[in-house]
C-alpha cells in the first residue's frame, strides 16, 4: 500500500517512512516506487508548466529618467 500513498500525491515520504515504522528514508523509497501513470502524469505537469513559463506574457512599464526603483 505504501506505492498507492505515495502516488495518491497526498502523503509525503516523510509521513510515510513513520506509518511504515521505517527507520530510514532509503527503506521507505524502497517500497513506495511510483507507478507508470504517476511518473506519466508528473512529467505531463512538468511540460505544461514551462509551456505556460515560456509563453507568459509580463505587462513592461518603460521607466523614465529619474524614476525611483
Amino acid at each position: 500500500y505504501a506505492s498507492m500513498l505515495a502516488s495518491s500525491g497526498k502523503v509525503d515520504m516523510y509521513t510515510l517512512q513513520k506509518l511504515l515504522t521505517h527507520k530510514s528514508p532509503l527503506m521507505t523509497q524502497r517500497y513506495a516506487h511510483l507507478r507508470d501513470e504517476t511518473l506519466k502524469k508528473a512529467s505531463d505537469l512538468a511540460g505544461e508548466l514551462v509551456n505556460q513559463a515560456m509563453h507568459k506574457r509580463n505587462k513592461v512599464v518603460p521607466l523614465r529618467k529619474g524614476d525611483n526603483l
